[in-house]
């Protein structure tokens, strides 16, 4: 059985919940299960357009690749993304700036 935890970002949660959340994410895992993966599933969330007052889906896209960056640094090992290449591209430029 392979088991990951997803805190959950969005889903009825304010703007100020989600960035509470996410700003602590790090703290989020359970303490019982220290080798499970954390989940970072933020792609195009309204919650997104919210905060830059841009509400196109292609701005959207283009902060799910910047919070991607941010939630590997933050210890995510699953990303659930629309955009696939793009974070991909984002993740490897990400590992090579953390591993140089």
């Amino acid at each position: 059985m392979r088991i990951a935890f997803d805190p959950g970002p969005g889903f009825g949660k304010t703007v100020e919940h989600n960035l509470a959340l996410l700003r602590r994410f790090r703290e989020l895992r359970p303490a019982e299960f220290p080798n499970r993966p954390m989940v970072w599933a933020v792609s195009r969330k309204r919650f997104l357009s919210m905060i830059t007052h841009d509400t196109t889906m292609e701005a959207r896209s283009r902060l799910t690749v910047a919070l991607t960056s941010l939630g590997r640094e933050m210890g995510a090992r699953v990303f659930r993304v629309h955009d696939v290449k793009a974070n991909v591209e984002a993740l490897r430029m990400t590992e090579a700036i953390l591993h140089a």
